[in-house]
């Protein structure tokens, strides 16, 4: 087949990737694409496989995460060319990392190897997207692993996470691949072994590991639905605060009331008497409402603004959002680039990042794990609150995405932190996806989107650690490390 032809394969594999997730989450998708972008790879140059790595994270990311399109351009107010230019920047910068996945496994992976293709191969991918979730803050969206909410594969997510999710999907591709090929003496063996590995996940996933308690809790997720447009605007602020109020009147008989990110729209010091209106009301039913409002402190003569979360009622506690969204609430070379463009200057760019150790947040006697945004996707961020806390909250405004695809995908990453950790979570936007998720990551309740709404249901306080809690991702990453090093190392003895 000629090398044009193979490059075009690679291209579409990526788009072949999006549609493994939410809303379409058809899983054989995320076979597909990495059956095809190895044998794409299996006898280019390094030079090609590089090439084919960036065109497969063109096909990936500009279908899957385009939406930040929206963000720049109408709600940043950029121009369209220049928005289409920051656009296809951040996909190419993404791009990279498939571009460098596909010159490491053609320059250090001995070929021929089939142990190089079923061990190497998905301990490399899996590796490059942990590095996508860490290198300058992260953007660990769209990890392969999250395409298997829906298969016996998500059952071994309480035990190796996201990461060991993942290793098995690009496993069971390598593994096609190897069959297809040819390659294995014996294939029985290998089809034996992957319908074994599937096998044990349908079993893994009918146990519980935690302990859920029997005392049902009553919940109300409030889905004020918004428009950015009048969210900051200063006279429509009296409107959404009563917007907020209408839709919470009729839920006090409800033991935990949650409203989405950025609620109030405006800094806690200067609602103090809307909030202990609201506080007297929460109190007096016995209920809880947890919030999503700013924050601003005066340090060493400077304005200190932060993106939080507040308990009022009976409860307690407020929250520091610790990973921020660049360019959205924080802008990188503030200096040189503030005032530059709109973009530059969205409401809630000025943000710091909370501390790494915050006070528990109290809802009665739950202790409460809240996140904002896209924090929830940080695997090892939420791991580190468990097994302390009972129950995940995310508060989010995904409106400025528009309806994009954006919404969906957030949610079934937000799934995955709920089967990971064992526990309900309560996933909360402003004009939705709006949703109560139990342990095992299934959606027991859902409000429809870009709707005014209230959703109400019920959970449970969860106690109790996943095997994951014990080892955490870093064990996890360690041993594909391993697995990569002697991969390399058996490559030089050869040499």
């Amino acid at each position: 087949m000629k090398p044009y032809v193979m490059d075009v394969w690679a291209l579409l594999a990526g788009v072949c990737l999006t549609f493994a997730f939410a809303p379409w989450q058809i899983a054989f998708c995320a076979i597909i694409a990495p059956a095809v972008l190895l044998l794409t790879w299996m006898s280019a140059s390094a030079k090609r496989s590089t090439w084919r790595g960036l065109l497969f994270g063109l096909g990936f990311f500009g279908s899957s995460v385009s939406w930040v399109y929206i963000s720049i351009h109408t709600f940043g107010e950029t121009p369209v060319t220049l928005a289409i230019f920051i656009t296809a920047l951040f996909l190419l910068i993404l791009s990279l990392y498939t571009a460098l996945q596909g010159y490491l496994f053609n320059r250090f992976f001995p070929r021929g190897r089939y142990k190089t293709y079923l061990l190497g191969f998905p301990a490399l991918w899996v590796i490059i997207e942990a590095l996508r979730g860490w290198l300058f803050s992260g953007f660990p969206w769209l990890f392969i692993g999250y395409s298997q909410l829906a298969t016996p594969l998500k059952g071994f997510a309480p035990i190796f996470g996201i990461y060991g999710v993942s290793f098995i999907v690009v496993f069971t591709a390598a593994s096609c691949v190897l069959l297809l090929k040819h390659m294995i003496d014996k294939p029985y063996r290998l089809v034996l072994g992957v319908l074994l590995i599937w096998g044990m996940g349908a079993i893994l996933n009918t146990i519980t590991w935690t302990t859920i308690s029997e005392d049902k809790l009553s919940v109300a997720l409030v889905q004020g639905n918004i428009a950015q447009s009048l969210k900051w605007d200063p006279e429509q602020f009296e409107q959404t605060l009563k917007t907020y109020q209408d839709l919470t009147a009729k839920q006090w008989d409800k033991d935990l009331i949650v409203w989405p990110e950025a609620a109030i729209p405006m800094p806690y010091r200067y609602v103090k008497d809307y909030l202990e209106q609201l506080e007297a009301n929460a109190k007096q039913h016995n209920s809880t409402v947890v919030l999503g409002l700013p924050f601003v402190a005066d340090q060493n003569g400077q304005t200190t603004a932060y993106n939080g979360v507040l308990a009022v009622g009976n409860g307690q506690g407020r929250y520091y959002k610790e990973r921020l969204v660049p360019f959205g609430e924080y802008l990188p070379l503030e200096h040189w680039l503030r005032g530059l463009i709109n973009f530059f200057d969205l409401p809630m760019s000025d943000f710091k990042a909370g501390p790494k150790l915050q006070a528990p947040m109290h809802a009665g006697s739950l202790i409460l794990a809240p996140y904002i945004c896209y924090e929830i996707i940080y695997p090892d961020l939420v791991l580190g609150d468990f097994p302390l806390a009972n129950v995940l909250i995310t508060i989010n405004d995904d409106t400025w995405f528009g309806r994009s695809i954006a919404g969906a995908q957030h949610l079934a990453m937000a799934q995955m932190r709920a089967i990971e950790t064992g526990r309900y979570l309560l996933f909360v936007s402003n004009d939705g996806p709006t949703a109560i998720v139990d342990p095992h990551g299934n959606i027991i309740a859902k409000a429809p989107r870009y709707q005014r709404t209230v959703l109400t249901g019920e959970i449970a306080s969860v106690t109790g650690a996943t095997p994951l809690m014990w080892w955490g991702n870093k064990a996890i990453i360690l041993i594909l490390l391993l697995l990569l090093l002697s991969s390399v190392r058996r490559k030089r003895l050869q040499r």
